[in-house]
């Protein structure tokens, strides 16, 4: 069971003893690091440090807990309040509330009580980890795969890693790094004959090294071959120079030897600041092009996981790049479906319907029907409903960019239709006109913008991707029979602030 931190402020020493031995403290998941007698101790303890929880008294001399509830949280995002007081405090509630406060306990407070409200807060605080430890492992997959396709040739531009990356929501920093790529050779076995071989334990591997050799730096695996690993080190720009990079990997090495048991031989292969050079120079080195069992392999992993999207997307990359025409793209497509037949034997009606036209399309027909046949075929494999998979990527990327310039051409764009195609598709499974879809939509934030009276009037519109005015009024009005202003006014009261 995890154990979360916590501080204990009251300035009645009799109240604070109280509460301090109350429980075991430690056995229901709490861990008391200090308690206080005063909000000038307590707060000074907060700035130098961080706790879970602050459980405080809200009489605090000429302060109160709230105001301490929110210093912490100013300092400490994370942290939880649980705060006690009498019933005639009640005014202080509202503020609590606002303070985003846990709980708010009255005084006489019972130990049951006490007992229920910790046991509450600690499932809260083991989701919290829970989350951030998936979120965290989240941004790692992301990560990894991100430099593995750049040393693996699928991402060769800095505006596709860019892309890449913000469609992610991580920022790679590519201007603030160096990197050092090493190259670990095992003379005695191979890599892939020992038991650290297979991604999760590779993984497990490099995350344990990772800063451990001195300084501040990550680690990826950008490729393995039989007695040969090759890893990225990010690290801080100085660290390039050859003496530093020399030291770097020779601490590296002892390090590798603590964590795995065996001995490498570590050289640095490569170091630059550019990492899209760095990475090609590599390719160009030591590693064949991607082939195009690859290429088929990652796209039957895309649909058979629901990514039907990326599978369209990865199709038109490689025809682009490698300057396919027709009659080549005509020919990857087949191999491509031929692929996804074999191994998963889906539904043949909709492959046979798009193969018969196949013959007689052109590059912009064959991928219009492709993204229509792999979504069918990714629902089928994956689980996911058809029709929600379409509609719902289409809803969501209207949703995520309603404040910018939306269009049927753009959103359709998303979902690799043609505009034509998709306006009827999204009429006929959803009884809306797109066009409909989107003015709701925007009038639905709005609402939420009207809310927030720290936010302008006259800056709503262009928040929801308007340019006209009165164009807003008049579609908000008639989508809640109410101006903008008398929204507000209705629903904030009088003192809203104008324009």
């Amino acid at each position: 069971m995890p154990i979360y931190s916590m501080i204990i402020v009251d300035d009645e020493e009799f109240n604070r003893e109280q509460l301090v031995n109350l429980f075991d403290w430690d056995a229901v998941g709490f861990h008391i690091v200090e308690s206080f007698a005063s909000y000038e101790t307590a707060s000074a303890f907060l700035r130098r440090s961080s706790v879970d929880v602050l459980f405080t008294d809200i009489r605090l001399g000429n302060h109160d807990g709230i105001e301490l509830a929110r210093e912490g949280r100013a300092l400490n995002s994370g942290m939880e309040t649980v705060l006690i007081s009498a019933f005639s405090e009640f005014e202080y509630a509202r503020d609590a509330i606002s303070a985003e406060v846990f709980d708010y306990l009255l005084k006489p407070v019972l130990p049951d009580k006490i007992g229920e409200c910790f046991e509450r807060l600690r499932k809260k605080l083991d989701q919290k980890r829970q989350m951030s430890e998936d979120m965290r492992e989240y941004a790692n997959l992301v990560r990894y795969s991100f430099y593995s396709d750049i040393f693996t040739g699928m991402i060769t531009t800095r505006e596709d890693a860019e892309c890449l990356a913000a469609e992610n929501r991580f920022d790679p920093e590519l201007d603030r790094h160096g990197y050092l790529l090493m190259c670990l050779r095992d003379d005695e076995k191979g890599f892939k004959n020992r038991p650290l071989y297979g991604h999760d334990s590779m993984t497990a591997m490099i995350r344990q090294l990772s800063g451990s050799a001195g300084g501040s730096y990550t680690l990826y695996a950008v490729a393995m071959q039989e007695q040969q690993l090759w890893l990225l080190a990010i690290v801080a720009p100085p660290e390039l120079s050859g003496k530093r990079s020399a030291a770097f990997a020779a601490r590296f090495c002892s390090d590798f030897k603590a964590a795995c048991s065996f001995d490498v031989r570590c050289e640095i292969a490569d170091r630059d600041s550019d990492l899209l050079a760095l990475a090609k120079r590599f390719r160009e080195k030591r590693m064949p092009a991607p082939d195009r069992d690859g290429n088929i392999a990652k796209i039957k992993e895309y649909v058979k996981s629901g990514e039907a999207i990326s599978a369209v997307n990865l199709i038109r990359r490689i025809a682009k790049k490698d300057r396919q025409d027709d009659e080549e793209l005509r020919g990857f497509i087949r191999t491509v479906i031929d692929s996804i037949r074999e191994s998963e034997s889906p539904s043949s009606e909709p492959i046979e319907a798009y193969l018969s036209r196949l013959d007689g399309m052109d590059a912009d027909r064959m991928m219009e029907g492709l993204a229509v046949l792999l979504p069918k075929l990714s629902s089928e494999m994956s689980g996911l409903s058809y029709n929600e998979y379409y509609i719902s990527y289409a809803k969501r990327y209207v949703v995520e960019h309603i404040s910018e310039e939306l269009s049927l051409e753009k959103v359709a764009e998303s979902v690799a239709l043609s505009p034509a195609y998709f306006s009827r598709y999204f009429r006929e499974l959803t009884g809306d006109r797109f066009i409909d879809y989107l003015c709701r939509m925007r009038v639905e934030r709005a609402k939420e913008l009207l809310l927030q009276p720290d936010i302008r009037l006259s800056d709503v519109y262009q928040m929801v991707g308007y340019h006209s005015r009165s164009r807003f009024y008049a579609l908000f009005f008639e989508e809640t029979g109410m101006t903008p202003h008398e929204y507000r006014k209705y629903h904030l009261g009088e003192n809203t602030g104008g324009y």
